[in-house]
């Protein structure tokens, strides 16, 4: 038998290998530099002024300019006019009358032409309290004598004697008078200004006397009235006579 040729065989080409892709290197990307934005400028709404109110200046009064007098031109003297003296016609004297026959003198005593005024002189000058209260009635004596009482206690060296138709106290001078009326009798205090009282109890008006009004004997407010009489006599004591200061 024949043998057979071997066969040749053809050597196997190898298959090319295939390269693994190579990863390629992150490539560092430069950081981008942002790019400053752009800020539209804010329109800001331009703020209204109220206008202010200006005063008007009051204008200054203008001074008028003094005129310049115009000279005077001298008056010329008129020589005064001679007024004719008038003639007073002489009267006629009248042809005298016979004097009447002389009267016998009367034998009364003429009275005379201009007689001088006396001044009225108070019949109660010179007597005495008692005899003055003898002349009230027997309410108002009650009244009167008790206040003068009460004078006598707050002053003991105070005089009384009866002037201007009614009791006054002294001391270097009238202080204290005590006057009846027909509804009330009136104590009165010559100082009454310079006095130190509760509000409402002393009455009048005028730069010195005030007074108090007690109606009954029932009325009579001694604790009131009492210091006020104390402080009249020390006033006068010490200032003395308060109608010549």
């Amino acid at each position: 038998p024949k043998k057979a040729a071997p066969k040749k065989v053809a050597p196997k080409k190898a298959a090319p290998k295939k390269a693994a892709p190579k990863k390629a290197a992150p490539k560092k990307v430069a950081p981008k530099k942002a790019a400053p934005k752009k800020v539209a400028p804010k329109k800001v709404a331009p703020k209204k002024v109220a206008p202010k109110k200006v005063a008007p200046k009051k204008a200054a009064p203008k001074k008028p300019a003094p005129k310049k007098a115009a000279p005077t031109k001298p008056v010329a003297k008129k020589p005064a006019a001679t007024k004719p003296v008038a003639k007073k016609p002489v009267a006629k004297k009248p042809a005298a009358k016979p004097m009447p026959a002389p009267v016998a003198a009367s034998s009364k005593t003429p009275t005379p032409a201009a007689a001088r005024a006396v001044p009225a002189v108070s019949p109660l000058r010179g007597s005495t309290v008692e005899e003055y209260l003898a002349g009230l009635d027997a309410s108002q004596a009650a009244l009167v004598s008790a206040l003068c009482e009460l004078v006598k206690e707050g002053a003991p060296e105070a005089t009384v004697s009866i002037k201007w138709a009614q009791p006054v106290f002294d001391i270097s001078g009238p202080m204290i008078f005590v006057k009846p009326a027909t509804h009330h009798t009136t104590l009165g205090f010559w100082r009454g200004t310079e006095l130190t009282a509760p509000e409402g109890l002393l009455d009048g008006e005028g730069d010195r006397m005030r007074h108090v009004k007690v109606a009954k004997l029932e009325d009579l407010k001694r604790d009131l009235l009492l210091p006020l009489i104390q402080q009249a006599a020390t006033l006068n004591r010490t200032k003395g006579d308060p109608t010549k200061a």
